[in-house]
């Protein structure tokens, strides 16, 4: 150990200096950090979180009413243009079906306009076809 007033070397076993008679108070030993070895902790496995998609559905156009009803009387309107008795009643099923499409082809952002279409064709054969039996075989059978 070393003399805490002069610096000088003073064996462990003396309790006075021999250098500059200071009292010398026998160190303590110091003790030496315990060097300890670093806990790795291994991580807790976990399932992986996996989330199901999201789908944002499409937005729908909506139905065509009017071009649906306008096939449908376009449809009855041919069956009846062909019988003689009752096809007087195509004038009235005929122009509705023809209107009704029409308006069914001009809307926007609706679906079906092939049916509205359809029924366009099949009204205006219904009424080609009335008009075209009152016209050659007049209106007696």
């Amino acid at each position: 150990m070393y003399c805490t007033s002069c610096g000088s070397y003073v064996p462990d076993n003396v309790g006075i200096c021999p250098n500059c008679g200071a009292a010398v108070t026998p160190a303590q030993p110091v003790a030496q950090p315990v060097y300890q070895q670093p806990v790795y902790q291994q991580p807790a496995y976990q399932q992986p979180a996996y989330h199901a998609p999201v789908y944002t559905p499409a937005e729908m156009p909506r139905s065509n009413g009017l071009g649906t009803a306008g096939m449908i009387l376009g449809i009855v309107s041919i069956c009846i243009s062909w019988i003689p008795a009752i096809n007087i009643i195509v004038f009235i099923t005929g122009f509705l079906g023809l209107v009704f499409s029409i308006i069914g082809v001009c809307r926007r952002n609706v679906s079906g306009k092939g049916r509205a279409i359809t029924g366009i064709i099949l009204s205006a054969i219904a009424l080609i076809i009335t008009f075209s039996m009152y016209y050659y075989l007049g209106t007696t059978y």
